[in-house]
């Protein structure tokens, strides 16, 4: 995260910005952009899509791995890539208090992995899942548009107002608008569509062994 940090001052320095100026450009407010570059802050994925969207001569690749050049001038490879998605390192996933998460979060690093699919990654906390998802294992997950195809072979990250959790999860075949839940070490559960803010299909595990 540092090194991506680096290497936007570098750009911006190149632009000849400060980051009063870089504020005004970016159409991001000054005390965000000074946080996330100077104050400790991590680089938000909403950063990276305004370097994108107002610097299209600019190598994404280069503002996030450092490989090749600040400027590549091929407009597709200047795109910002399909297959970088935010790691956050301290929104676990198991149990918790956060609503949801999008991409104008804080992200305390960019993940890409080759052939994966995954809108963002978070650690796992807790044994519910065991031995299929560790407590330590990072999963990448992909947002839902709707409960069509539940798989109850397939394990799924619920967000409610209160709680996130990874369970498989199936339709009740006695309401259609229940849920339910299951784990290895845990009682199934049920839970009524309308409680849940988002569903997320878990499509990448990163063991921790």
């Amino acid at each position: 995260m540092e090194e991506i940090k680096r290497r936007i001052l570098i750009l911006l320095t190149e632009k000849g910005l400060n980051v009063s100026k870089a504020s005004g450009v970016l159409d991001i407010p000054q005390r965000t952009l000074n946080r996330q570059l100077n104050e400790g802050g991590s680089v938000s994925m909403e950063l990276i899509r305004a370097i994108n969207r107002y610097f299209p001569e600019v190598s994404i690749e280069w503002i996030l791995s450092g490989k090749g050049e600040m400027y590549n001038g091929n407009n597709e490879s200047d795109s910002l890539p399909k297959n970088v998605s935010p790691y956050y390192n301290s929104v676990t996933v198991s149990a918790g208090v956060r609503d949801t998460i999008n991409d104008c979060e804080t992200a305390d690093a960019f993940v890409s992995i080759p052939g994966a699919n995954a809108d963002f990654y978070f650690p796992v906390v807790g044994t519910s899942m065991q031995p299929e998802i560790n407590e330590g294992d990072i999963i990448g997950v992909k947002k839902m548009e709707s409960f069509t195809g539940l798989d109850a072979k397939r394990v799924y990250m619920i967000v409610t107002h209160d709680s996130r959790f990874i369970k498989h999860c199936s339709t009740d075949p006695q309401d259609d608008g229940t849920i339910v839940c299951t784990s290895p070490n845990y009682h199934p559960f049920t839970l009524k569509k309308d409680e849940i803010l988002a569903i997320y299909d878990v499509v990448v595990k990163i063991s921790n062994v």
